[in-house]
Parts: C-alpha cells; sequence; structure tokens
C-alpha cells in the first residue's frame, strides 16, 4: 500500500475501523466551529449577528462551518417565512452533549499554554534524555549494568 492507501483507509475507518476519537475531531475540527459554537450558546443566534460577533471569519466560510455544524446535527437552523427572510440557529439536544467535551478540552489547552509558557512542555523530552546520558555515564565508569 502506499501511503495515499493507507491514509484514506484510516481516514474512511477501512483500516482499523472507525476511530471514535477522530470522529469526534472531525465534527469540531476546523478553525472555526468552537467560536461559533461559542457565540450561538450566547445567544447569538442569527447569521447578520454571528457575522459582526466574528469579523474574521469570511460569509462563506460562517455559511460553510453552520452548515457543517447542522449536517452533523449540533445545531439547528430555524426559517421564519418572513421577508427579509429570517433564519436562526441554535444548539440542539445532541449538541449539548458536545460541551462537556468542550469544557475539558478547554482546560486542557489552558494547562499546555501555561506549561508552555513556564518552558515545562519539553521536559519530558529533557528528562528522558538526561536519564540516557546519566546511564550512558555510569556504564562507561563501570557501573553494574541492569539486564
Amino acid at each position: 500500500m502506499t501511503k495515499e492507501e493507507i491514509e484514506n483507509a484510516m481516514e474512511t475507518g477501512q483500516l482499523f475501523g472507525p476511530c471514535p476519537v477522530r470522529t469526534t475531531l472531525k465534527v469540531i475540527d476546523g478553525r472555526w466551529k468552537a467560536l461559533i459554537l461559542r457565540r450561538v450558546v450566547e445567544g447569538v443566534n442569527r447569521f447578520g449577528a454571528l457575522r459582526r460577533n466574528l469579523p474574521w471569519i469570511t460569509s462563506k466560510m460562517l455559511t460553510s462551518r453552520l452548515r457543517e455544524l447542522e449536517a452533523d446535527g449540533i445545531i439547528g437552523r430555524t426559517v421564519y417565512p418572513q421577508v427579509p427572510p429570517k433564519v436562526e440557529y441554535s444548539v440542539t439536544a445532541y449538541g449539548q452533549t458536545l460541551f462537556p467535551i468542550l469544557r475539558e478540552m478547554w482546560h486542557w489547552g489552558e494547562g499546555h499554554i501555561q506549561r508552555q509558557k513556564e518552558g515545562t512542555a519539553t521536559s519530558i523530552v529533557n528528562a528522558n534524555e538526561e536519564t540516557s546520558d546519566a546511564i550512558a555515564a555510569k556504564q562507561r565508569n563501570g557501573s553494574p549494568r541492569r539486564s
């Protein structure tokens, strides 16, 4: 199998079956979905209001992400029959089940950012290198080896 074939088989679940973590990440994947969800939960639920609250997202990208979230059942779309058309978005009951996961990801991310600021994000690598160096030094000095 080529690298592309393996990646495709993993993506489609043909290699090992569908991965629940990858599936979850695919639903919330994308630069804007978490921000869109946050705004919708806060009560910003009309397209124009979302567009004003997220000015760095193009209308095309916002529309695309809203459609993806709707297709996954995370948000609902209500169209009111009036002129001009009124469309509101809301988080579905199913979408609410995603929020504990997002909250935990938020907390983990905060901790990771703090570790990066403190310079401890690479401490495991450095500790492994120090351990390897210490073992090599002991072996050079005639310390008994572990078997």
